[in-house]
């Protein structure tokens, strides 16, 4: 069993990666942006492509192709990362259309969703603790939630989509523990031939950017592998070494970004029910900030626990 120290280290470490990987998400409605002209199922599919390109580059240069093929020999594994990789890769095309859509706000209140289904995956599956404290900013979120949909006035598809492929896929990614880099290269293998027949079809039925775009268009679009492939590795780790519990509320980084970003940068309808929303949410996030010693522990009991 490893040290004190060294439990320490791997909860800090995937600390570190969360944090890092929802501050980069937050700030993605800024690239995607860059691309509003283009297709968004074009830009999933090349999103998809260069991801996978990128990661068989990354594992090519740390010569662990052969690990990798060890395991898409596996069933039952290969099975995960194809279904992984289909839920990461609806998450993908509804939030790309979402933005370039004027709809950042809903798809920030989907990540606002988000933590509360990973909660609930981590209690129900995975045995995680759910104490008082965080229950007590789970409820905080759920209501800033619900007052938001219930403002909506209409079904809010994009904000759920997004938040249940994600949990969901954080879940499997939970069960799954193998190199991050590799179940990515998996994941996006598996999406790869679809990918590379929609680029045929609408190249060759309509004028596709990637190959009638100006060069930088182009380079967003190749670039999109790595952009994508960066924030989804750190998460992979995160969501390794730390409970689903706290992966899930250091989402709120993310979501808050966006909707930080549809506001202030893109200029999104704010009114006193969002602005409520964001209040409630906010709430629950301090309380969970202010409490996650009580989460995030390395007692006798958690490390039993691992």
């Amino acid at each position: 069993m490893a040290s004190l120290n060294e439990q320490s280290s791997i909860k800090i470490s995937g600390m570190v990666a969360g944090i890092t990987a929802y501050a980069m998400w937050g700030l993605f409605p800024l690239y995607w942006k860059l691309l509003v002209k283009v297709n968004p199922y074009e830009i999933l599919a090349h999103r998809i492509l260069w991801s996978c390109v990128f990661t068989i580059v990354l594992l090519a240069l740390q010569k662990k192709l052969n690990e990798a093929w060890c395991i898409v020999q596996r069933p039952k594994m290969l099975v995960y990362l194809v279904a992984s990789g289909a839920l990461v890769s609806l998450n993908w095309g509804i939030y790309i259309w979402a933005v370039n859509n004027g709809r950042i706000l809903e798809s920030s209140l989907g990540y606002f969703l988000n933590p509360l289904i990973s909660v609930l995956l981590g209690v129900i599956f995975f045995k995680e603790k759910f104490d008082k404290w965080l229950g007590l900013a789970s409820c905080f979120a759920l209501i800033g939630i619900v007052i938001f949909i219930v403002k909506l006035n209409s079904f809010p598809w994009i904000s759920l989509s997004l938040a249940l492929s994600f949990a969901v896929y954080g879940a499997l990614k939970k069960v799954v523990k193998i190199d991050s880099i590799i179940a990515l290269m998996i994941e996006t293998l598996s999406m790869t031939p679809l990918a590379l027949w929609y680029i045929a079809f609408i190249n060759k039925t309509t004028q596709g950017a990637f190959v009638q775009g100006n060069i930088v268009t182009v380079v967003l679009l190749v670039l999109a592998g790595i952009v994508t492939s960066v924030p989804l590795l750190l998460y992979a780790e995160g969501v390794k070494k730390l409970p689903l519990t706290v992966m899930g509320f250091l989402q709120y980084i993310s979501p808050t970004g966006q909707f930080l970003l549809g506001v202030l940068v893109f200029h999104e309808q704010f009114s006193a029910d969002k602005a409520l929303t964001f209040g409630c949410v906010l709430a629950g996030l301090v309380i969970f900030m202010a409490t996650r010693n009580k989460n995030t522990s390395i007692s006798k009991e958690m490390l039993a626990e691992d």
